[in-house]
């Protein structure tokens, strides 16, 4: 084997894992969907809503 050769083995390993860790986070960024449909629906029974949000900064007003 040349060094050509253990290079290419090295990248399909490290893009194996890469596609995994993707995978791995859209099926968490779902869950977390999830959840957050389910909180705001809750916080609106009892008058807040979402204003905006991103990942993890919530800003939020009256309904």
């Amino acid at each position: 084997m040349d060094k050509n050769t253990i290079k290419s083995e090295q990248l399909i390993s490290i893009y194996k894992r890469i596609k995994h860790s993707i995978v791995n986070n859209a099926l968490l960024r779902l869950d977390i969907e999830k959840e957050n449909y389910f909180l705001v629906k809750r916080l609106k029974l009892i008058g807040l809503c979402f204003s905006s949000f991103t990942t993890l900064r919530y800003k939020w007003y009256t309904c």
